[in-house]
């Protein structure tokens, strides 16, 4: 994986397994090649989902946003939220609503119909009706319209956000260094 233009990407192997309940089991494992002389803002995957998906329950941190350098008043439990609840509103659209230390989220319609995934070891995920690109152009609130489908983020790791807008940037301890990673997701069809 790796831009045209680029000295460096990542060597990356995709399998899925699919079994008779219709259950897909997602293994990846990657190791970047290359000089790369900055950090990565996430390792996992972007699924995009059904617009009429809107709402999570997840066991994991909670029930605000948390990054890996901002998870110390999050509370581990089960956690609901809204679409809109799960969106955190800043004055300038950025990466947001991340929750961290989650070992299952089931994305649903009011129904209950959508998709649960699970890992063995904690993960990260956040679920918008916007697509990432959506939410690094915008300079406004106003300039984000809903897509027709709903962005889900699982994150086997994430860089720290710091406060570089206004302050310090991402302590060395929270950054997302360039390395090897694997990771295995089970994604599960949930019946409404």
């Amino acid at each position: 994986l790796g831009g045209p233009v680029v000295s460096c990407g990542i060597e990356a192997e995709y399998r899925y397994a699919v079994d008779g309940e219709g259950r897909l089991t997602l293994a990846i494992a990657g190791r970047p090649t290359g000089a790369w002389n900055c950090t990565w803002p996430r390792i996992g995957v972007q699924l995009r989902l059904p617009a009429d998906i809107v709402q999570a329950r997840w066991h994991g941190l909670g029930p605000g946003e948390n990054y890996p350098d901002s998870s110390a008043a999050a509370r581990m439990g089960v956690w609901h939220a809204t679409l809109d609840e799960l969106f955190t509103s800043y004055v300038v659209p950025q990466e947001n609503g991340h929750r961290g230390g989650t070992r299952w989220v089931n994305a649903t319609t009011l129904a209950g119909a959508g998709l649960r995934a699970e890992a063995a070891t904690p993960f990260g995920f956040s679920l918008h009706r916007y697509d990432t690109l959506d939410l690094e152009r915008a300079m406004h609130q106003h300039e984000l319209t809903p897509r027709d489908f709903v962005t889900l983020n699982l994150d086997v790791a994430q860089n720290g956000l710091g406060s570089n807008s206004c302050g310090p940037d991402v302590q060395p301890e929270y950054r997302l260094m360039p390395g090897p990673f694997s990771f295995v997701w089970t994604l599960s069809p949930l019946a409404g």
